[in-house]
């Protein structure tokens, strides 16, 4: 009897913060894309496009992080801080932003890390299990309660305004969710127009993150220039990003894939590409 009453305690959380949390993929428009690997992209003018959500082009002094660490090292929980990351992510403060996105990101996955633990525990059978369950589902709780289904629904938008507003982390990332609803091919298919402007965007802010030095923007343009997808193939800025990779993380597989691209190029191609990534590489990353 205990243990079927601490599972129907776990399971009551569970619900309780499912109806809390929806899994939403969000997104909006965008710019056209850049091609010229060198060139760093002026912010889209995104802040239109999200009036409800601050403004994007922020000034240098509005993106201190030691705000915003101050902030989660004392909160008690992602609903207490809400208010305060809000007021600064409005003020221009793309640190604050992108916390936003990443705090609602979690809320929105613990609905199914509580329903992990209740399976978890029901398959395990012991009470340990069940009171491991059951204290962990408390915990996600207690951490989002009271975070509503509309302001969870808003993580994308914070992502997209922090990539506006310059943050490096969120251009990196923006293309991994604010393309996620296009998964649907009937959506992608009845927005194409929408899609493309997104897509666009979404190139343009991996370019800004790759000029200012970030491995994974980098390592996503190599891989996407290279195999297409996100853009169409390009061997050129294909060499040009692997050549940075090779580089930056120093790899084998950089330098086989360089070996492959290369079998692309003609040798005055290869030599452009090579120039380039030169280049590239005393921008980004010297």
């Amino acid at each position: 009897m205990a243990r079927k009453r601490m599972l129907m305690f776990a399971a009551g959380i569970s619900m309780g913060l499912a109806a809390l949390i929806a899994f939403h993929w969000a997104t909006s428009e965008s710019d056209r894309v850049h091609r010229n690997t060198l060139r760093t992209a002026a912010e889209p003018g995104g802040a239109k496009q999200v009036p409800a959500l601050g403004r994007a082009g922020a000034t240098p002094q509005h993106n201190d992080q030691r705000a915003v660490t101050s902030i989660v090292q004392t909160r008690n929980s992602i609903a207490e801080s809400y208010p305060d990351l809000r007021s600064l992510a409005e003020q221009g403060n793309s640190s604050a932003a992108y916390q936003l996105f990443e705090d609602l990101l979690e809320c929105s996955l613990s609905s199914e890390r509580a329903r992990h633990l209740e399976r978890f525990a029901e398959q395990a059978g012991t009470d340990e299990a069940i009171t491991h369950a059951a204290k962990g589902i408390e915990a996600a709780h207690a951490k989002c309660q009271s975070m509503s289904d509309e302001v969870l629904a808003q993580r994308i938008e914070w992502l997209k305004l922090a990539a506006r507003q310059g943050h490096v982390v969120a251009k990196a990332n923006f293309y991994k969710f604010a393309l996620a609803e296009f998964d649907n091919p009937g959506l992608a298919v009845a927005e194409a127009e929408r899609l493309a402007m997104l897509r666009d965007e979404a190139v343009r802010h991996l370019h800004d993150a790759a000029a200012a030095g970030n491995v994974d923007a980098i390592g996503s343009l190599a891989n996407k220039y290279a195999d297409g997808g996100l853009v169409r193939p390009d061997p050129v800025n294909a060499y040009v990003y692997t050549t940075a990779m090779r580089e930056l993380v120093g790899s084998p597989g950089y330098s086989t894939m360089l070996d492959r691209i290369s079998q692309d190029l003609s040798p005055s191609e290869l030599a452009e590409a090579q120039r380039r990534a030169d280049a590239f590489i005393s921008l980004c990353c010297r």
